[in-house]
């Protein structure tokens, strides 16, 4: 009971909820680019919708990248290193398959403020969207592969579908989810602490948990 008490002060389930939410938004962004590429005639309005906020977000991309650039290469400069092989890497509208990318999608997220994104701690929203792109990298494996040999699928690959479930599985990093004296645990956006005993020493180099 009180360690039910303690999971809900620490609002768990609400992050959880947040989870699977940035999980969708990040899948739903995705398939709406994706489609919209392969998309012979006029986008339909969720496509033109997706369409449209990355073209107005670009410039916002490309200067937090260009500021990105200049760090770099002040940085080598004052190191007395060559500067030849530092890239902008400025963002351009996307290809079929060019935003299956972490650095471009997370950096989308963030310059167009997505609500569901900062819902969560940075890094737990990072590594949901990484986990999103695993997702996609896969179909694209398995669709490459039914073109080659299509007997061995019972069907052709379909894009990846959203999270059902009410709740998703959220994981924290070492510097979100922090141990303090040895037993306590401590999450972002509470100030509440869980008590978790001896299992509270981490393991060395440890630096994911998931909930």
């Amino acid at each position: 009971t009180e360690m039910i008490k303690a999971l809900t002060a620490m609002n768990f389930e609400e992050m959880t909820k947040k989870e699977k939410n940035l999980s969708n938004a990040t899948n739903f962004i995705i398939r709406q680019i994706y489609t919209a590429i392969n998309n012979d005639g006029n986008l339909h309005k969720l496509q033109k919708e997706v369409m449209d906020l990355v073209e107005k977000t670009l410039p916002k991309m490309n200067e937090v990248r260009e500021k990105s650039y200049d760090k770099k290469i002040q940085k080598a400069l004052s190191e007395g290193k060559d500067t030849s092989k530092i890239k902008k890497n400025l963002v351009e509208m996307p290809t079929p398959t060019s935003w299956i990318n972490y650095g471009r999608l997370e950096l989308f997220l963030k310059c167009s403020k997505n609500p569901d994104y900062l819902a969560l701690p940075i890094q737990s929203a990072q590594e949901t969207i990484k986990t999103v792109i695993q997702d996609w990298k896969s179909f694209f494996e398995a669709l490459k592969e039914y073109k080659k040999n299509p007997s061995k699928f019972t069907g052709k690959p379909r894009i990846p579908s959203y999270a059902k479930n009410s709740k998703k599985t959220i994981t924290f990093s070492n510097q979100d989810a922090v141990i303090k004296d040895g037993k306590y645990l401590k999450l972002p956006k509470t100030k509440e602490k869980l008590n978790i005993g001896k299992i509270g020493f981490l393991k060395k180099n440890q630096k994911l948990m998931e909930v």
